[in-house]
């Protein structure tokens, strides 16, 4: 008998009878299960098989990498948050100063009303 056929009837054992291929899909999949895993005939010494230096150099490179990604990160991390900073001390001073001269606004019209003699209150006479 053909190895081949020895295959297929333990796929159709497997996946429950002799139904064909078209109507079961998973009878495709039991013949890969069933089939033998092949291995290799000389196994290599685990002593004589290293990554070498061309596996050390990749892993140095990748090592150095990441450091200059942490490093520039940070860095750029730490200028983000100075200019935060700044940003805030220079509206704390746009509100101060609006809030000056806001202030000085009203001042100048009580102010200008005061130079022109005229009072506040019930017994003020009454303005033109």
């Amino acid at each position: 008998m053909h190895p081949g056929y020895a295959l297929q009837d333990a796929a159709r054992a497997i996946s429950g009878g002799g139904r064909r291929a078209e109507e079961d899909p998973m009878l495709h999949l039991s013949w890969i299960a069933a089939m033998a895993t092949p291995k290799p005939a000389v196994e290599p010494d685990p002593e004589t098989v290293t990554p070498g230096f061309l596996g050390f150099a990749i892993v140095a490179v990748l090592v150095i990498a990441v450091i200059l990604l942490v490093w520039d990160m940070q860095r750029r991390i730490r200028r983000t948050r100075y200019r935060a900073e700044v940003d805030a001390e220079l509206d704390a001073e746009q509100q101060a100063a609006a809030a000056v001269r806001s202030s000085d606004t009203d001042d100048e019209f009580v102010d200008a009303d005061d130079d022109a003699g005229f009072r506040e209150g019930p017994d003020a006479p009454p303005r033109t």
